[in-house]
């Protein structure tokens, strides 16, 4: 379902999956344009894939999510162009973050995110502060996540 979200730092467009291979695993995925944050380049892709209970490192995690810079000597990437050719991105992605989640959850996640990027409330170019802006990623989506699950199902904080 094509949706898109505009902000007063970007615009986001979530891109339907393509019915192939390499976005076999693949349960939301964006295209935001946010000139602001980054001098040379301003498009980043922001995706969410299920991880095979197989994957070294995480046995608990079910899904990631991952904000990438994609390529800008490729040109202004579109839906279309992103569709049809994947991300084509900078070598290090930006964000990365693992979560048991349900599919719908992340979807609902990958969402919350995409809004606070276009209306400036996370950055994300991890150029300047690497570890700080991860910090808010990584604790604006728990809180987030946290919000998104229903009361039952969410796990008991210890005191």
């Amino acid at each position: 379902m094509v949706l898109t979200v505009d902000g007063p730092c970007g615009r986001a467009t979530r891109l339907d999956i393509p019915d192939r291979p390499d976005a076999a695993q693949t349960t939301d995925w964006w295209l935001i344009t946010a000139p602001g944050y980054h001098t040379i380049w301003s498009q980043y892709g922001l995706l969410c894939v299920r991880l095979d209970d197989d994957v070294p490192g995480f046995p608990q995690a079910t899904h990631e999510l991952l904000v990438l810079t994609l390529d800008p000597t490729l040109g202004v990437h579109t839906p279309d162009s992103v569709i049809a050719g994947g991300l084509r991105y900078l070598s290090q992605p930006n964000i990365v973050e693992q979560y048991t989640a349900g599919d719908n959850e992340m979807r609902e996640l990958c969402e919350v995110a995409v809004h606070a990027v276009v209306h400036g409330q996370l950055n994300p170019e991890t150029a300047n502060d690497p570890s700080r802006i991860r910090g808010q990623w990584h604790e604006a989506l728990r809180r987030a996540l946290a919000g998104i699950r229903p009361f039952a199902t969410q796990e008991p904080t210890r005191g």
